[in-house]
């Protein structure tokens, strides 16, 4: 069998060790960590040395049987996100397990992120939620991208909050 070729959209040009500080050290402009800034020039250079070095599974572990290949090292993460899924899916296969309904809240608004009150979205998706919990049978899953936004120090990759669009 032939191998298939990777396409790759564009090449990957890491950060230079002055790029990469800038933005760690952004993290912490609060002259209160001014107390700690040897030990995060400790915590820099280690998260620096992970970056630099590509570590991105450090936890890694055989796959195990069930895969074409049982000795294959894979993110620890990986794998206990798998069994998760895996043990939602003989659920949602259950005859007897009731149904759910997903409700989502795709705006990233929130009283914290702007301000104001609660955005109208998350009004109407909690109030969608509270209507579906009392038809008997049924459960509700409630997915609030809103909390993507308002969490101090939280990373947020644009496509997280672009949700409502990607779906299709």
């Amino acid at each position: 069998m032939t191998k298939p070729s990777v396409r790759r959209q564009s090449e990957y040009t890491p950060l230079t060790k002055e790029q990469f500080r800038a933005r760690f050290d952004a993290r912490f402009y609060d002259p209160a960590f001014d107390t700690v800034r040897g030990e995060l020039d400790k915590v820099f250079e280690v998260a620096w040395s992970g970056y630099i070095d590509y570590r991105k599974s450090p936890q890694t572990t055989p796959v195990g049987n069930g895969f074409a290949e049982p000795d294959f090292h894979v993110a620890l993460e990986w794998l206990k996100t798998k069994e998760k899924i895996d043990a939602a899916e003989k659920h949602q296969k259950n005859p007897k397990s009731p149904s759910r309904i997903l409700i989502v809240n795709a705006s990233t608004r929130s009283e914290h992120s702007c301000p104001g009150e609660i955005s109208k979205t998350r009004r109407l998706a909690q109030r969608a939620q509270g209507t579906i919990e009392t038809i008997p049978d049924y459960e509700v899953d409630f997915l609030d991208i809103s909390t993507l936004a308002d969490e101090p120090m939280k990373v947020i990759y644009p496509y997280k909050a672009c949700f409502s669009t990607s779906p299709a």
